[in-house]
């Protein structure tokens, strides 16, 4: 299946820091909010991630990247290493992010 660029670059962040919010990810690839919503809708379509917002406080939700066996099974096919993925898909993603930020 082919991705852009974009968004296999987006779909390697989210599989390598999960808890970060989708504004820390376009911060780390360096990209502009256009190319990075669209880089999303594309693994979206795709069905390689879900779309989360959590509530972390008071102000906005903040949204999160989530993926799905889809983009695991993707992922594993080129190679990576989508272990952490196997112990967040045991508890609901929220818990564990929870349970990071606890940490």
């Amino acid at each position: 299946m082919f991705l852009s660029d974009d968004a296999y670059r987006l779909l390697l962040n989210v599989n390598e820091h999960p808890f970060n919010g989708i504004a820390a990810g376009q911060k780390e690839l360096d990209i502009s909010a256009t190319r990075l919503e669209k880089a999303k809708q594309e693994l979206i379509s795709k069905g390689f991630v879900q779309q989360l917002e959590l509530a972390l406080g008071g102000r906005r939700p903040t949204a999160f990247l989530v993926l799905t066996k889809e983009g695991i099974s993707f992922l594993e096919s080129k190679g990576i290493d989508t272990r952490l993925w196997a112990y967040i898909g045991r508890v609901s993603f929220e818990h564990t992010l929870y349970q990071t930020l606890i940490r």
